[in-house]
């Protein structure tokens, strides 16, 4: 049920700390990304940096960090342009999305589930950076995380009415919601070259090895920890 094409990527990497990374974004080496699994020993990635997180409410607003951010405040996408921030959101099913702008360099962490695509999240996430920072679309790179695939990700008809059917496939009467599809889709209309987004392919659900799942184990499941942060003193990359 996997749908393909040639502009997605699977080049995601397991590092020996046990955090995911797409390699094609380790060509730039003011930032800092990548999605841990069971296989991380903390949740800390980076100990120098500062670690902003939001309390996640399942919508779409977008929370700006700086360096005198103390609360967590409610959202589902983090901002900033200052260095030495570890934007950081939660996962154990739904869809993380990381955005970066090397000119001007402005980083994003976005929590995508259903209800934040339907509810606009990744729009209303560019919106800020461009109107906040003066991010144009065709600087912004976008790479995934693990999440749950339309494999397992069986919803009723109340979820996938707001979506099209690009995002949705039909398998023996049942409705399987394609979230990475749906934010693919996202990112091109807000004017994101699909060219410049790279996908995980890696289902959260299906392996339970290296993946906490809320749709397999349920409550009591852990969280996956996904994260991008601007490197001290970086310099603009081209």
């Amino acid at each position: 049920m996997k749908q393909s094409s040639k502009n997605w990527s699977a080049s995601v990497i397991l590092s020996g700390s046990g955090i995911l990374r797409h390699e094609e974004w380790d060509r730039w080496t003011g930032i800092i990304h990548g999605f841990t699994t069971k296989a991380t020993p903390s949740t800390d990635p980076d100990a120098g940096f500062r670690t902003i997180r939001v309390k996640q409410v399942h919508g779409c607003g977008v929370v700006i960090a700086d360096t005198s951010e103390d609360d967590i405040r409610p959202g589902d996408a983090l901002v900033t342009s200052t260095q030495g921030l570890l934007l950081t959101i939660a996962t154990a099913d739904c869809l993380p999305v990381l955005l970066y702008s090397p000119s001007p360099s402005v980083i994003a962490a976005i929590h995508c589930g259903w209800r934040g695509l339907r509810a606009e999240v990744i729009a209303q996430t560019f919106k800020t950076m461009h109107e906040k920072f003066g991010v144009t679309s065709e600087r912004v790179h976008a790479c995934f995380g693990p999440a749950i695939e339309a494999c397992c990700y069986e919803v009723g008809l109340d979820v996938v009415t707001p979506f099209g059917e690009k995002s949705v496939t039909k398998k023996d009467g049942r409705l399987f919601l394609d979230l990475a599809r749906e934010a693919c889709l996202q990112l091109v209309a807000a004017g994101i070259a699909e060219s410049h987004i790279l996908f995980s392919h890696h289902c959260t659900k299906c392996d339970p090895s290296l993946f906490h799942s809320y749709r397999r184990d349920g409550s009591r499941t852990g969280r996956q920890y996904n994260f991008i942060g601007l490197r001290p003193h970086n310099r603009q990359e081209q």
